[in-house]
């Protein structure tokens, strides 16, 4: 079974490398600390900065003919997307934008993601031997829905006892003994 992170980490990297394909380029998308050799400039990185799980979860579903309970409950994560070489602030700029063309908002639909917001770019160039290369990274939000399954089971059957109080041949209270058997 593929992990969540995995499974985030997967559907990005597609998106990400379908917008930079569909534009012409074939800058290499990478997750930072990852394991490998940090590519040649031109290239474009992804990493997780943190991420929230707000209130509790949303609410709750039980499959009457299983006895599972699914909990559903919203995330949001905050990611760093960077660009390293020539024009970092202009594929930045411009996988940005598809990320919110028609085409692409499906796409992250159908993997059951939302990027709701991105943050401003900026620029950052650095030293690297003796020559500077360009880079610049921006911040989104990417939301979903995680969903929790646990097996409840049923009760199959109860037992039902009651015990009657009497006084002066009239009844004045009972009790309720239930005795729940799960199959």
């Amino acid at each position: 079974m593929i992990s969540e992170r995995q499974y985030l980490k997967d559907a990005l990297y597609d998106v990400i490398a379908g917008i930079v394909a569909e534009t012409g380029r074939t800058d290499p998308v990478i997750y930072d600390n990852g394991p490998g050799v940090r590519p040649k400039p031109p290239f474009i990185g992804m990493s997780f900065l943190g991420g929230e799980t707000p209130g509790l979860p949303g609410y709750a579903t039980v499959d009457p003919d299983t006895g599972s309970q699914k909990l559903y409950q919203y995330v949001r994560k905050t990611m760093t997307m960077y660009a390293f070489g020539e024009g970092a602030i202009d594929v930045l700029e411009t996988i940005k934008a598809h990320l919110f063309f028609q085409r692409w908002r499906d796409e992250l639909k159908r993997l059951k993601l939302v990027i709701p917001q991105c943050h401003d770019i900026r620029e950052h160039p650095k030293a690297v031997d003796t020559a500077i290369e360009q880079g610049a990274s921006f911040d989104f939000d990417l939301t979903y829905m995680r969903i929790l399954e646990d097996e409840v089971g049923f009760i199959e059957q109860v037992d039902l006892h009651a015990q009657f109080i009497h006084e002066d041949g009239r009844v004045t209270s009972y009790e309720w003994q239930v005795d729940a058997c799960k199959e």
